[in-house]
């Protein structure tokens, strides 16, 4: 068994050389002829040794990479986030069956399988290679970040993770005061071409993490208070207001949901940024209201009124099964009406998609994902709480379904799940099966 064993480290001390070797040839061959080819075989093969020498550490980077939207032209385009997601989520599978599958995971897959079905008719009744993608894009951003957050936890590796996610996130932060600095903050920061709705909610999804999980982090208190104070400071120079007051509703049920332990460390940091987001929001608020004929026509109050009216108007054409998954890019439909794309509002571009069946199969998953989480008290299943909420109240005034800002609220999610169940946190773990690997640990099969 010995020999057998030295004989393996010896080949694959052997082969994983002349692989590098040969990989590098072949990049360096095709840098001059191809280059785009060249970057993207490098990419792989970079992806390739990560995953054989530490599978988990894909997982690891579905956190940090929720900054990135750079999209890769596969198809009709795919971002950088999902593809970590989707690789993360397909080496979940088999460390699942192997770790157990904590049962707050199971149960919150469950109530999301009823928005899979009432997707699916609609897709039946509405079939097209889009809204087939789009089904299974959803899927992944919930169900996938579920099972990636449970794998990094149950494998050790949740410091490692919130602590690159949040060495990234003050970075970004940094970056966003001093591009809005740069114009005396009057205008939105969007540097290194973020969307300034899309990295306003990403930071305040994480500055949620640090303020309920701060010893899963475990970093200095003062390390800890600037980087909040970085990713509070980036959030307000983005101008995202959406993201602002979703953060102020992610505090609120972090407040009341929390243990007073947890809560006295970052309370009155928490009322600080609350207090000057929630300020400096209502003051951008009413200048954006403020000019009354910009507020009728053009700016971004005047075009989200416009478009949840033509989305609406859309709805009515059909109020039982809706128009289509992802209608908003179906050209006849923009045809129709300039203001027929992508909603700002999580609900009623259900109704606009699917009617009546898919919006009651997206409010039955969300409450009943919600009772799941109402039902646990450890920070990360806390801070998991706090992020649901902020994305939803994010999602009625501006896009849900994104790569990265979606999946990120669910991966901490089944991070908070997994520490519930290693720790017998369980609301219920008489009805929880042992998991091998992990004797105290309650979770499903």
């Amino acid at each position: 068994m010995l020999l057998s064993t030295r004989r393996n480290r010896t080949n694959r001390g052997i082969a994983a050389p002349l692989v590098c070797a040969a990989l590098g040839l072949l990049v360096g061959y095709l840098s001059v002829h191809q280059p785009k080819l060249a970057v993207a075989l490098l990419g792989v093969g970079i992806v390739a040794g990560i995953v054989a020498r530490s599978p988990v550490s894909i997982a690891v980077l579905a956190l940090p990479v929720s900054f990135n939207t750079g999209r890769l032209s596969i198809g009709h385009g795919i971002a950088l986030p999902d593809i970590v997601l989707l690789l993360a989520t397909i080496l979940s599978l088999p460390a699942l069956a192997r770790l157990g599958t904590p049962q707050g995971v199971t149960y919150i897959r469950r109530w999301f399988a009823v928005y899979g079905v009432a997707m699916a008719v609609i897709v039946v009744l509405h079939p097209s290679g889009r809204s087939i993608e789009e089904a299974f894009h959803r899927t992944i951003l919930v169900v996938g970040a579920l099972n990636v957050g449970a794998w990094i936890y149950l494998e050790g590796k949740s410091k490692v993770a919130l602590r690159l996610l949040l060495v990234v996130a003050s970075v970004v932060g940094l970056i966003c005061i001093i591009a809005g600095a740069a114009h005396g903050f009057h205008d939105p920061a969007q540097p290194l071409s973020l969307n300034k709705n899309y990295v306003g909610s990403v930071l305040g999804l994480t500055l949620l993490v640090v303020l309920a999980a701060p010893d899963d982090i475990d970093v200095p208190p003062k390390w800890r208070y600037l980087a909040m104070l970085l990713m509070g400071g980036g959030l307000v120079a983005t101008h995202s207001r959406a993201a602002m007051l979703a953060l102020v509703i992610g505090i609120l049920v972090w407040f009341f949901r929390t243990h007073s332990n947890y809560r006295k460390r970052s309370f009155i940091i928490a009322v600080i940024i609350a207090a000057a987001v929630l300020t400096y929001a209502a003051y951008l608020l009413k200048a954006e209201v403020a000019n009354k004929v910009a507020t009728q026509n053009t700016n971004s109050v005047a075009v989200r009124n416009k478009t949840e009216s033509a989305t609406i108007a859309l709805w009515r054409t059909s109020p039982i099964v809706g128009v289509g998954i992802y209608y908003y890019n179906d050209p006849a439909y923009q045809e129709m009406n300039k203001f027929l794309v992508a909603p700002t509002n999580l609900f009623v571009e259900a109704l606009a998609e699917g009617g009546i069946v898919l919006f009651i199969g997206l409010a039955v998953f969300n409450v009943g994902a919600l009772s799941v989480l109402f039902r646990y008290r450890n920070p990360l299943a806390v801070a998991g709480l706090a992020l649901v909420a902020d994305r939803l109240a994010h999602g009625l005034a501006d896009i849900f379904w994104t790569a990265g800002d979606a999946s990120l609220p669910w991966i901490i999610v089944g991070m908070g799940l997994a520490q519930a169940a290693v720790s017998g946190r369980d609301a219920d773990p008489a009805s929880h099966v042992l998991s091998p690997d992990l004797p105290s640990a309650p979770v499903s099969r």
